[in-house]
């Protein structure tokens, strides 16, 4: 019996051993430190998951410019990961997270174990790829891959990110292939590693969520899956359609185009005002009041949501920056400048002001005058 005993302990010691080994990494791409990465870092942060950055300082472009970011996130699940590990490979700027390690794993080996497939991608309504009449039938509206998000083991992702790619990526018959569509290519030709989040168990495509945020500006965007169906339920979102909650919400396009129409923000989206309910309201809050109160040596004068939602600068925004721009060069002649050189630069403004004043004054002059001359001829008296 002490036998029987001492063999399950030293199976079950074994089999945690093996779970622990199990690691969770998050990776995106970003060329520079752009505000909307306060998406997903905060909210990984949040729940106790640091994700890591690659690409800083090294510039990459988007579609099929994407090759260089493809193969750093290559270099990075050969050289950092193991085999049986568990990776989200996330767009930098529109993404956020709604739970921790825990479920995430937990989440990802359920539909592992049912469907037999290690890759799952994040789903959509729409399709850009030319090979869509070979997709497989779905139950529900988001049938279609979207690249956005994607969740992998170790193994899995290996095959996947196989061979490097170029730096501009081109289809089989030499035309500009989408980084959207390379994956969905490896997609249609892995479908036994690899499928899409088509129940939105782990993932999901957001555009309005009902009692948060839905479009004015663009009402069709309602109509559209992603744009109904989501509900606030505690401090997750719910899919009535699916009747799943998935946790790492993903908002393209329109799930983060600016609304100049909202009553309490102008210029804010679904990405943002969902960040600000549930993401990390502690953080959009603080934010929020630091952008409108000057604190020394503190954040002053963007409204954040502004950078989450397509980084918009508005005609007003463009003048005050082009403003300060030009006031940091009269500082800089006023500490590190020549004294007279300055005197010399407002004399020359000074100048041009009057020569610019004295043409308009000589003009309404001449203009007057002749007005005076075309009454005179008319018979009429000038008072």
């Amino acid at each position: 019996m002490q036998t029987r005993v001492a063999l399950v302990t030293i199976v079950l010691k074994h089999a945690w051993v093996v779970v622990q080994a199990v690691k969770l990494h998050a990776v995106t791409y970003c060329d520079v430190f752009d505000p909307r990465l306060m998406l997903p870092l905060s909210t990984f942060q949040r729940h106790g998951i640091q994700p890591v950055v690659l690409g800083l300082g090294v510039e990459t472009g988007w579609g099929p410019k994407a090759g260089g970011a493809i193969n750093t996130v290559r270099e990075f699940i050969f050289d950092k990961t193991a085999p049986d590990d568990v990776i989200i490979v996330f767009d930098a700027l529109d993404v956020l997270i709604l739970a921790g390690e825990e479920e995430l794993l937990r989440l990802y080996t359920d539909v592992e174990k049912r469907t037999g497939r290690q890759i799952i991608y994040n789903a959509e309504a729409a399709c850009s790829s030319p090979r869509l009449s070979e997709y497989p039938p779905a139950a529900t509206p988001w049938k279609f891959l979207n690249g956005g998000v994607i969740i992998g083991r170790g193994r899995a992702m290996r095959r996947l990110f196989k061979d490097k790619v170029p730096g501009f990526l081109v289809s089989a018959d030499g035309k500009p292939l989408r980084h959207q569509n390379w994956h969905t290519n490896f997609f249609l030709d892995n479908q036994d590693v690899a499928m899409i989040d088509s129940k939105c168990e782990l993932t999901q495509v957001v555009y309005s969520v009902d009692g948060i945020f839905a479009s004015t500006q663009h009402p069709e965007v309602v109509h559209e899956p992603g744009g109904y169906g989501l509900e606030l339920s505690g401090k997750r979102l719910h899919n009535t359609i699916t009747n799943t909650t998935p946790p790492i919400l993903h908002f393209p396009g329109p799930g983060h185009w600016p609304e100049f129409a909202h009553p309490d923000r102008c210029g804010t989206c679904a990405a943002y005002e969902v960040f600000r309910t549930i993401g990390h309201p502690a953080l959009a809050s603080l934010m929020e009041e630091r952008s409108e109160t000057r604190h020394g040596g503190k954040p002053f004068g963007r409204l954040p949501w502004k950078d989450v939602c397509t980084f918009y600068v508005s005609p007003f925004d463009y003048v005050g920056i082009k403003i300060g721009h030009g006031g940091d060069k009269i500082i800089w002649w006023w500490f590190a400048g020549s004294f007279w050189s300055l005197l010399a630069l407002l004399a020359l403004l000074l100048v041009a002001e009057e020569i610019c004043c004295g043409f308009f004054r000589m003009r309404g002059l001449g203009q007057r005058s002749k007005t005076a001359v075309e009454i005179e001829d008319s018979g009429l008296k000038l008072v």
